[in-house]
């Protein structure tokens, strides 16, 4: 078995050392900027912000852009709850695109359409690359970039996650990334900002940091805040770059063993790899599955048995996309947060429908999750997946 995370000398080393120095903060310890360092040469970015976790990265970025009141972003209707949190938290509304049934990533014929339909109210996009996948964001920021809509890259699930050469986070305005506890990175809390533009740098730093810019003080005002991560946090975070590159080549190896094996097998459809996809993130091994080939028994059925077999899995958020979400779908946020429902009194609008999201709501209820450290495992232990779903066939006989 693998435990997740991994323990290393390096990391032990580390903390130690802020221990020892007794700086434990970022702005006077070397970490934290160690940290930014390394992962920006990884990433091949000249700005890298580390904060809090990715929602507030997210944030970040939002509000560097100018993101605001009333303002439409377009988010993908499958991913985190969080990305679509983050909309609100800075007064804009999240509208939601559907998503490519065979890769799970955003469909980009959809934010057109909802483009189209609400024209210059749309003033971003966040694409976000589920479980180490990648829609064509290059065409996805080249269509943006002519409408003069920003794009935020939701890249919490794809550290690593490579479009024809060049790393996500590269490609949109601004890069987000989460280091919690499920991430191939982790600090059991943490995240980052990166972007190629000093300006939007300059800006996200100083909310970040009460007007900090890379922990100087700089006197024109932004309402920032405290997004600052500590020294023990990114002397974790340090000790695991230099590694990354090997230890996901290693989850890339088995992610195309394990779909090799699972392709083989009735009444299970894996996502495709996105074309221009270069190196994979292999953050969640993604496949559909379908209760008709096993005599319709349930989807968490067939969870419950690959738990069994000590096969870590899960079905998803909640088995719902967010546009079904009672929080948007009922407009819950409008009646009991108390800034919305203010604002919503002071000042009536009619909330902007989703796009059609069909290919959301068929992934939601048959997404089957296999999370990063399987990934970790040996070739004998991954072929317990085939033993634990030929038992379950025989149950469902």
């Amino acid at each position: 078995m693998i435990e997740w995370p991994i323990k290393s000398q390096a990391i032990k080393e580390n903390l130690l050392k802020v221990i020892d120095n007794n700086v434990w903060w970022s702005r006077e310890g070397e970490f934290v900027y160690k940290f930014q360092d390394k992962f920006k040469g990884f990433l091949d970015v000249t700005y890298c912000l580390a904060c809090t976790n990715g929602s507030h990265a997210l944030k970040l970025a939002l509000r560097a852009l100018d993101i605001g009141y009333m303002d439409y972003v377009i988010v993908p209707s499958i991913t985190f709850i969080a990305t679509a949190f983050s909309v609100l938290d800075v007064g804009a509304i999240p509208v939601f695109a559907d998503v490519d049934l065979k890769t799970s990533c955003i469909d980009i014929e959809s934010v057109k359409r909802l483009k189209e339909k609400y024209g210059e109210k749309v003033k971003c996009i966040i694409p976000v690359h589920m479980g180490g996948q990648c829609c064509n964001i290059e065409e996805l920021c080249n269509w943006a970039k002519s409408e003069k809509i920003a794009v935020v890259e939701d890249c919490a699930q794809a550290i690593g996650t490579e479009y024809k050469g060049k790393y996500v986070g590269n490609f949109g305005d601004i890069g987000c990334f989460s280091f919690q506890n499920s991430k191939n990175i982790t600090s059991g809390e943490g995240g980052a900002v990166v972007t190629n533009n000093k300006e939007l740098a300059y800006k996200i730093s100083k909310y970040l940091d009460y007007n900090h810019w890379f922990g100087i003080l700089h006197n024109d005002v932004l309402l920032g805040g405290n997004y600052r991560i500590s020294e023990f946090q990114a002397a974790v975070l340090e000790a695991q770059v230099d590694g990354y590159e090997k230890q996901n080549a290693l989850r890339e190896k088995n992610y195309y063993y394990l779909a090799n094996i699972l392709s083989k097998m009735e009444g299970l459809t894996l996502m495709e790899i996105p074309k221009g996809l270069t190196k994979h993130g292999c953050h969640l091994f993604m496949f559909r599955y379908h209760k008709d080939k096993f005599n319709n028994r349930t989807k968490s059925e067939f969870i419950e048995c690959l738990r069994l077999h000590e096969i870590p899995c899960w079905g998803g958020y909640d088995d719902i996309p967010l546009n079904k979400y009672p929080y948007f779908m009922d407009k819950v946020f409008l009646k009991e947060d108390p800034l919305w429902s203010r604002m919503y009194k002071a000042n009536p609008f009619h909330y902007p429908e989703s796009d059609d999201c069909t290919n959301a709501e068929k992934l939601a209820e048959e997404f089957v999750w296999i999370p990063q450290f399987f990934l970790l495992r040996d070739e004998k232990q991954i072929n317990e997946i085939i033993i634990a779903i030929n038992n379950f066939k025989e149950l469902s006989k």
